[in-house]
């Protein structure tokens, strides 16, 4: 697995490769909270094809979320989630339900361009349709 994270403008981008735990993804995260303590910028996960989490780690990593939305108190709520294809938006759909408990809005699409557009706008929550478009 790898990640990487870059600014771009008024978000933070996070790509991640390969086969993910819930070790890494916490790590990529981490990481983010240092370049960003208080998520002062809503975020964007870029994801590959062979990128795969378990589904049942998405508990767990949604426990430590709620630690880290404790401490750091966020400015910015919203989280986008792009997937590569069908199978792994699915995935991403059954993370977003677990993750319904966090104080968080979280996006999950298949085109770059409409997350972006929704964590720039003012809708706390992605029109449904939206999330379901395929990647051009």
């Amino acid at each position: 697995m790898g990640y990487e994270i870059e600014k771009r403008e008024g978000f933070f981008e996070i790509r991640l490769f390969g086969d993910v735990s819930k070790f890494e993804v916490l790590t990529a995260l981490a990481q983010l909270v240092r370049r960003d303590p208080q998520k002062k910028y809503p975020d964007v996960w870029v994801t590959t094809p062979e990128v795969q989490v378990s589904l049942t780690e998405y508990p767990w990593i949604v426990k430590m979320i709620a630690r880290i939305f404790i401490i750091r108190r966020p400015i910015s709520k919203k989280t986008a989630i792009i997937a590569s294809g069908d199978f792994q938006k699915a995935q991403f759909d059954l993370y977003r339900k677990e993750a319904s408990v966090l104080p968080a809005d979280i996006g999950v699409f298949r085109s770059r361009d409409e997350a972006i557009a929704w964590i720039k706008s003012p809708e706390p929550q992605p029109p449904p349709e939206a999330t379901d478009k395929p990647a051009p």
